[in-house]
């Protein structure tokens, strides 16, 4: 009997390893399932890691290109810069001199017409000068006159009055002569 019983432990025991096995096969294909799983979602984040590695490698080449270009049309704008301020420069400095010249030539014209003018002044002042000594001159005569003119005009009253006394004594005389021709022809 304890063989058989023997047995019977035996047997239990290959079934319970046995159910233990199942238990683990089980557990071995659903962890089969989800390594399986695991390696799907791995593959697909892998692919998805790949497109996405790649379309930012294709984002890099672009930034590159894109900074190439920048690059390009910032030596473009700064090459269009330094033509045109040299151009600006330029076109300013023309103007300037054309302003420049015109302004001169009016400044030379000026002067010439002031020179002009100063002789013509200096003349004027020459004519002037004798026109003051003309005029000294007849003040000098005008002063000579006033005097003579004032004697004048005293010699003229003496002979105003010379004539009036000598008119009174003309009708004195007349007023004499005939009285006596009155005298004489009574006395006749």
């Amino acid at each position: 009997m304890a063989v058989s019983r023997k047995l019977d432990d035996v047997s239990q025991d290959v079934k319970a390893v046995s159910k233990d096995v199942e238990s683990h096969s089980k557990a071995m294909a659903n962890f089969n399932e989800q390594v399986t799983a695991l390696t799907g979602a791995v593959k697909l984040n892998a692919d998805e890691s790949s497109r996405f590695c790649a379309t930012i490698q294709e984002q890099i080449a672009e930034l590159k290109r894109a900074r190439e270009d920048l690059k390009q049309e910032v030596y473009d704008f700064k090459l269009i810069k330094s033509e045109l301020k040299s151009k600006l420069i330029s076109d300013l400095t023309d103007d300037f001199r054309a302003h420049l010249k015109e302004e001169a030539a009016k400044l030379d014209t000026d002067v010439k017409r002031f020179n002009e003018l100063k002789e013509e002044l200096s003349g004027l002042v020459s004519k002037f000068r004798d026109v003051e000594s003309e005029v000294d001159k007849f003040r000098e005569i005008a002063k000579d006159v006033k005097s003579a003119d004032f004697e004048l005009s005293r010699h003229a009253r003496e002979i105003a009055k010379a004539d009036q006394e000598k008119l009174r004594l003309m009708q004195k005389i007349d007023h004499l002569e005939r009285l006596i021709s009155k005298m004489r022809r009574n006395s006749r």
